[in-house]
């Protein structure tokens, strides 16, 4: 097996532990993730929400416990980031992951464009340079 072969097969392997703890719903509108957001059990431990658009999204997390209207929260918080028009407009998707965790499960919310889509792959592909 040559170092190529070596190195898809553990990205393989990542990806495969990575899926049975985290799960992904992809929407393409803003409402068809609200829709999903309002579907959760009030019983999650966290939400994680982006507070800024860009590569690399910041989160602020929101414990649905300490926040009784927390849906309201997340849809307040999305709101907010259309302040930029320009950067919101070119989101064309929404996404929901899960993830469950030895103790705790929440959901984090992450919005995606070309152009992050585009980021994200050259990160990977170390265009940019290695990564540690």
């Amino acid at each position: 097996m040559n170092k190529s072969d070596l190195k898809q097969l553990i990205r393989e392997e990542i990806e495969k532990a990575s899926n049975e703890r985290f799960s992904l719903k992809a929407f393409k509108t803003e409402s068809e993730l609200l829709d999903a957001i309002n579907a959760l059990p009030n019983d999650i431990d966290e939400v994680d929400v982006p507070t800024k658009l860009g590569n690399w999204d910041m989160m602020k997390k929101i414990d649905p416990e300490e926040d009784q209207n927390w849906k309201g929260t997340v849809k307040s918080m999305l709101d907010d980031l259309k302040v930029d028009e320009e950067e919101w407009n070119e989101i064309n998707q929404f996404k929901l992951r899960t993830w469950t965790g030895n103790v705790n499960r929440g959901v984090y919310i992450q919005l995606s464009s070309d152009a992050t889509e585009r980021f994200a792959a050259d990160m990977g592909s170390g265009k940019y340079g290695k990564l540690d």
